[in-house]
């Protein structure tokens, strides 16, 4: 059993994630700030308090990871610990391909990237239990610790079997990391009224992108992920019936669509672990006969309209403040 602090970039914690939940399954006993960092300390202080607390780190390379400064700081005081032989061991673990610094380059590393999940668990703990991991004589009993995650998630990357956005993420995005954390544990508290989530602002603020960076980061939560292009009557119906396609129902070879439509809705009534993005929504009268009666699952609305409070929870996405923006166009350039 070993302790291990994992440091990943905020845009890579469902890898973060994923590689906890096995450590912990495995017995090892995992530090990561989205589980068990506080609110109140600093969280720099929170972070070398774990270093000096784990026998390894785990850094989870992305370019975005690379790309941190306060990433580097981690994995440069890691290392700073295993060369001054305090007994420490920084681990790679590589998610996505990209130009490593020299020094990360020269280490061995775990490369996870297009893995199914049993043999991407393997290669993970075999790189930490095997010969060049870490001792097996047992630490000192650790405090006790909670894994919020009840099964084994998918690994990060890998589609759900039901998955349709017309949408290719966007590498650049940037500058709505809080707005998609509020919107992750406002879906996750599992409140009815909270199910439902209505992104409104300006045209071309941003709803959309936020919207499919959202569906992106989430790809292991769900096993269902449906885009519905809600500006037209016809698209909203004509997405709601191909959803029953995609689904295997049926209703969906009915020569009347509206069935199509209404299969696909009852199945979203009975079923879980979905999330349902409509974009681009006029009004909110325009989903009046499509939204699933009972919100099992997950909605993302888009919508230039401010007037969602019957429905769903308004979001309003605002402006990016002048740091933010310059950082957008720099990430563009």
């Amino acid at each position: 059993m070993a302790k291990i602090f994992i440091s990943y970039t905020s845009v890579d914690r469902e890898w973060a994630e994923w590689i906890a939940w096995h450590l912990q399954d495995a017995q090892h006993v995992v530090e990561i700030q989205a589980w068990h960092f506080r609110d109140g300390p600093p969280v720099v202080k929170q972070i070398n308090a774990a270093l000096e607390r784990a026998q390894m780190t785990i850094a989870v390379l992305s370019p975005g990871y690379l790309a941190s400064k306060w990433c580097e700081l981690e994995w440069d005081a890691a290392l700073s610990l295993e060369v001054r032989g305090r007994g420490h061991i920084l681990l790679p673990v590589q998610i996505q391909d990209g130009e490593l610094p020299p020094v990360l380059d020269a280490k061995a590393r775990v490369v996870l990237m297009n893995l199914p999940t049993d043999a991407a668990r393997e290669r993970l703990l075999q790189s930490v239990d095997g010969p060049k991991g870490l001792s097996k004589t047992q630490p000192p009993l650790p405090a006790p610790v909670t894994n919020p995650v009840a099964a084994p998630p998918r690994p990060p990357g890998m589609l759900p079997d039901v998955f349709h956005i017309p949408h290719e993420r966007n590498r650049n995005f940037t500058g709505r990391d809080e707005l998609l954390r509020d919107l992750r544990q406002a879906l996750d508290s599992g409140k009815p009224a909270a199910l439902v989530q209505a992104l409104h602002g300006l045209g071309g603020i941003g709803k959309t992108q936020t919207a499919v960076e959202y569906a992106y980061r989430h790809l292991g939560d769900y096993d269902t992920i449906w885009w519905v292009r809600a500006e037209e009557p016809s698209t909203r119906s004509g997405d709601f019936a191909a959803l029953a396609k995609a689904l295997g129902l049926p209703e969906a070879d009915a020569q009347n669509q509206q069935i199509a439509v209404e299969a696909a809705r009852t199945w979203l009534s009975r079923n879980t672990k979905w999330l349902l993005v409509l974009d681009n929504v006029p009004h909110p009268d325009d989903l009046d006969g499509l939204l699933p009666p009972q919100h099992n699952g997950h909605i993302l609305i888009t919508s230039r309209d401010p007037n969602w409070h019957a429905r769903a929870t308004p979001v309003k996405v605002e402006v990016f403040p002048r740091p933010v923006s310059v950082e957008f166009l720099l990430r563009r350039s």
